[in-house]
């Protein structure tokens, strides 16, 4: 919302023109340029995870949605204060209609991120804290709701009114994001002291990076909204931050989906398969081996099941139990024949005949 004071019936100075109507131009500036980051990291997450489950892609799009009627209503309120009212003191002393809805918009998105984060520490086997958090989410978007009605009715000139509404709602969201970095953390670090392998630890500690980074961005843009809000009641200061903050709760959802592609690829990387063929021994990690003539041994560590194993059960939101077995080897023998004519190199591994 926009919490200026009513200027009296006098012209407005200029430099306190500059604090109305810039904060929300830059403030859709980064609204717009959020979108476009919104959009890409949809496309990604629905190439890269079509067979996701029914839930997690009905509450993507539903945040998608809210996000786009975001963005329309706050260029709606750009136009109507910056180009329909170009000149025209009164617009600047009143809140247009959109504002009013932005407001509990914005709430309900940072509700739906607080519930998927909540839904992961759930199915990591924490019960009493997504209780907590998500009664705080709640209250929080019944609050930004009362905050956009209340600001609609009362108008610029008792804008100090909203201040314990406008505390509880940007507070308690903040302290939602706070408490799931926290607890999000505590969880993962502790199933990663728990593994027995190398590769798992390693997922575990890239899950808490992006945990600490997507969940102390909103929470520290939260806060500087609250602060601008309450600091600077006489300008739109606080627009800096508040027009793209739902947007900024998406993608760090949209992100922390995505980021299970990279924990693959980091998966991945570290798998390696052993070929011995002809009394030699190769070590490989492209996906298309080659083999040799003869017989060819392939040994599969239980290190890497392990890994799999974790990194599978987490993309899910799950964990495995640690494993306590130590690493040995699986051993599987493909006999073929090559031609006179054929090197190592000229066949590929995936086609081999099995005896």
């Amino acid at each position: 919302m926009a919490p200026t004071e009513a200027l009296p019936d006098s012209e407005i100075p200029r430099s306190q023109i500059v604090l109305l109507t810039g904060p929300q131009l830059l403030g859709n500036f980064f609204a717009y340029g959020l979108m476009g980051v919104l959009c890409v990291q949809l496309w990604v997450y629905s190439y890269q995870f079509p067979k996701d489950k029914r839930g997690i892609k009905c509450l993507v799009w539903i945040v998608f949605f809210v996000d786009i009627l975001t963005t329309v209503l706050s260029s709606i309120a750009a136009w109507d204060d910056l180009v329909k009212g170009w000149g025209d003191d009164q617009v600047l002393r009143r809140w247009d209609w959109p504002i009013g809805v932005l407001t509990s918009l914005s709430g309900f998105v940072a509700f739906c991120v607080h519930g998927f984060f909540c839904w992961r520490m759930w199915s990591l086997n924490s019960r009493v804290q997504p209780i907590f958090i998500m009664t705080i989410s709640i209250v929080q978007w019944i609050f930004a709701t009362y905050s956009g009605a209340l600001g609609l009715s009362i108008g610029r000139g008792r804008s100090t009114d909203l201040d314990p509404y406008v505390i509880t709602w940007l507070g308690g969201s903040a302290l939602c994001d706070v408490l799931i970095t926290i607890f999000m953390c505590r969880i993962l670090i502790g199933k990663g002291s728990n593994a027995a392998f190398k590769h798992t630890k390693d997922a575990m500690n890239l899950l808490v990076k992006v945990t600490i980074e997507t969940g102390m961005a909103t929470s520290i843009v939260a806060v500087i909204e609250l602060i601008l809000f309450s600091k600077f009641p006489k300008n739109n200061l606080h627009y800096l931050c508040f027009l793209f903050l739902s947007k900024l709760y998406s993608n760090t959802m949209l992100a922390t989906l995505n980021t299970r592609k990279i924990i693959s690829d980091v998966r991945e990387g570290h798998t390696e398969l052993f070929v011995a063929f002809s009394g030699d021994e190769g070590r490989f990690t492209e996906p298309h081996l080659r083999a040799s003539r003869g017989s060819v041994s392939l040994h599969s560590t239980i290190d890497q099941v392990e890994t799999l194993r974790a990194i599978r059960t987490a993309e899910q939101g799950e964990m495995p139990s640690p494993s306590k077995r130590s690493s040995h080897t699986q051993t599987q023998t493909i006999d073929f024949e090559l031609s006179p004519s054929e090197t190592v190199k000229d066949r590929p591994f995936a086609h081999h005949e099995q005896s």
